[in-house]
Order: C-alpha cells, then sequence, then structure tokens
C-alpha cells in the first residue's frame, strides 16, 4: 500500500524550477536546434570498386583450386572444398577485423606478396603457353614449377582476399566511428552551452527560489491558545499578548527585570490583561530586541551628524 504526503513548500519550489526549466529548455531548442546524429557511414564508389574486385579474385582462385581439390577428396570433394576454401576466407576476414595494427600492417604485405604471385603465375603461364606454340621445349622441371605455382596460388590468393575484405570493414567501421565521435563531441558542446545559458537566465524564468529567515523574536499578533481564554482571575485575554507585553514594558522599561511569572502577573495587576509567563517572556525578548535597533538607529544618526 503506498503512502502519500501532502505537497511541501520544497515540493512547490522543485516544481517551480521543474517548470521554469522545461520552458528555457523548449525555446533555447528552437533557437539553437540540438546537433543531429550523422546518418550510418555511406559505400563509396571505390569501397564498391575494391569489394566487387576481391568477389571476382575469390570466385575465380575457388574455381581454380576446387578444379583439383574436389578430385582429390574423392566422394566428400565438394564438401571439403567447401570446408577449406569458405574456411580459409572467413577466418582470413577474422583475424583481420581482430588484428592489432601491427597485424594489419602484416596484412598489407601479404597483399603484396598476393600481387608479386599473381604476376609470377601469369608470367610463367604465358610463357610455357608461348613455348608450346612455337614447339619450344620447356624442361620437364619447369613445368613442374609452373603448375606448383598454380596449385599454391588459388589457396593462397583466397586467404589474401579474406584478410582484404577485413581490412576494407574495419576501414568502414572507423569512418562511422570518426562520425559518431564527432557527433557526440557536438551535442556535448550543445547541452554545454544550454547549461551556460540556463544558468545565466534562470532567475528571469523563474528558476532561482530565495528563502528568507524568519526573524525568531519579531512581535507576535496571536498569543498560544491558551490565552485566549478567560483567565481564572477574572481578567480579559486578547489574541495580542506579546504585543500587549512590549507595550506594557515601552511605558515601564524598570519590570523588564522582573522574572517571567513576576513580569506576567505585574501586568494582569496593573492592566487586567493576563498573558502566560511564555508570553511575556517572548514578548519581552522582542521588545528588548526593538529597544536595541531604536539605540543603534540613534548612535548612527548622531554619527551622521
Amino acid at each position: 500500500m503506498s503512502s502519500s504526503h501532502p505537497p511541501t513548500l520544497y515540493d512547490d519550489m522543485q516544481a517551480r524550477i521543474v517548470a521554469a526549466y522545461s520552458a528555457f529548455e523548449g525555446v533555447y531548442r528552437v533557437q539553437h536546434p540540438e546537433p543531429q546524429r550523422p546518418p550510418a557511414a555511406r559505400l563509396s564508389a571505390s569501397d564498391l570498386l575494391v569489394i566487387a574486385s576481391i568477389g571476382v579474385m575469390v570466385i575465380a582462385a575457388m574455381i581454380v583450386s576446387g578444379s583439383r581439390t574436389i578430385a582429390e577428396f574423392g566422394q566428400v570433394g565438394g564438401a571439403a572444398f567447401l570446408m577449406l576454401e569458405v574456411g580459409a576466407l572467413i577466418l582470413a576476414i577474422w583475424r583481420a577485423i581482430n588484428a592489432s595494427e601491427d597485424q594489419r600492417r602484416f596484412s598489407r604485405r601479404l597483399v603484396k606478396a598476393g600481387l608479386l604471385i599473381c604476376v609470377g603465375v601469369m608470367l610463367a603461364a604465358n610463357i610455357d603457353a608461348t613455348a608450346r606454340a612455337h614447339a619450344v621445349a620447356i624442361p620437364a622441371w619447369a613445368q613442374t614449377i609452373i603448375l606448383l605455382a598454380v596449385a599454391v596460388s588459388a589457396p593462397v590468393l583466397t586467404f589474401i582476399a579474406g584478410d582484404l575484405l577485413g581490412i576494407q570493414a574495419v576501414a568502414i567501421g572507423r569512418r562511422q566511428a570518426a562520425l559518431d565521435a564527432d557527433y557526440q563531441a557536438a551535442a556535448a558542446a550543445w547541452r554545454d552551452a544550454m547549461l551556460r545559458s540556463w544558468d545565466a537566465q534562470k532567475s528571469r524564468w523563474g528558476g532561482v527560489v530565495q528563502v528568507s529567515a524568519e526573524p525568531s523574536a519579531a512581535l507576535s499578533d496571536q498569543t498560544d491558545i491558551r490565552q485566549t481564554l478567560p483567565a481564572p482571575s477574572g481578567f480579559a485575554r486578547t489574541p495580542d499578548g506579546q504585543r500587549r507585553v512590549a507595550d506594557y514594558l515601552d511605558a515601564n522599561p524598570s519590570d523588564a527585570d522582573l522574572s517571567a511569572r513576576a513580569l506576567a502577573a505585574r501586568i494582569a495587576e496593573r492592566t487586567g490583561v493576563t498573558v502566560g509567563h511564555d508570553t511575556a517572556n517572548k514578548g519581552r525578548n522582542a521588545w528588548r530586541v526593538g529597544t536595541r535597533n531604536s539605540a543603534s538607529e540613534i548612535t548612527s544618526e548622531g554619527d551622521l551628524s
């Protein structure tokens, strides 16, 4: 069962401040629009070209490699080919994405090595084809090297292609991270500027509540409830006891040294107004404060004159 309590002065103050800030924020957002989060980084034309080129290279390398690998594994040749080729491609992509900067530099060296392999295999194949077309004898060992180079180049290029795809994905992710960082910095600067503007203008918007202390020795126009009841002595009680005490002491300042009970009895005896000793004490304290203030003002006026 939830408990509720009536709103206090501080609840009202908090509600005022919240309402003032909400109004200020609405106006500020209209005058100074908040930075908007940028859209996701789009693939540029160079990104698409690189990805398409890598895709063509992967397909060609898998065809070349499959022409030998599938037959090598017999009945499970197709499954084994997919396991090895696709597995190498996926592992290379994962490696490039999760690699450190030093490892990515090594991947870039692999790209250079892959380029040399491609150029070397193409040169050797063209030399062999040209030699055969002109009935030039090629040593058996040279033909063996060419065949080995073609066989090795296919899986190696598949792995290198995976590395390239991973590096390209990292580059795109970095561009997105840079856009997000710029947005976060702009949003933080906008919020800071709004808070500084609020601090400078909150008094105009009603966002400042000043609380002044109530004087402790001020005269009360009301006595305790018991002082409004008929007195046993028959004297009439009035609702302005403390003020009556101060008025009495203005006329009889020497009685201010009496005890509170004696002062209350003296006031009842001489004026017919009955006050309690607590009211007599409070009225005397207020009278003394008023007397000191009056004396201070007189002294100040005398110094100025």
